[in-house]
């Protein structure tokens, strides 16, 4: 007879989904901390908001706080 597995977590299996969702945020917050320096450095460059949101993929309105925090 096969053993089938019941349906519950161990607690590998709850550490490994907390590394992964860990390692998810940490790749999206410096995906966006690179959004944000290189805005910053269209920016300081006098690039046009409509090219800055372009290529950063930030909204206007994110460009726009960056842009007012630098001033």
């Amino acid at each position: 007879m096969d053993f089938v597995r019941p349906n519950y977590k161990t607690v590998g299996d709850a550490l490994r989904e907390q590394e992964e969702a860990a390692k998810k945020a940490a790749r999206e917050e410096g995906s966006k901390q690179q959004a944000e320096n290189t805005a910053r450095r269209m920016l300081a460059k006098n690039k046009p908001l409509t090219e800055i949101v372009e290529f950063t993929g930030l909204s206007e309105e994110q460009v726009k706080k960056l842009a007012a925090s630098k001033s």
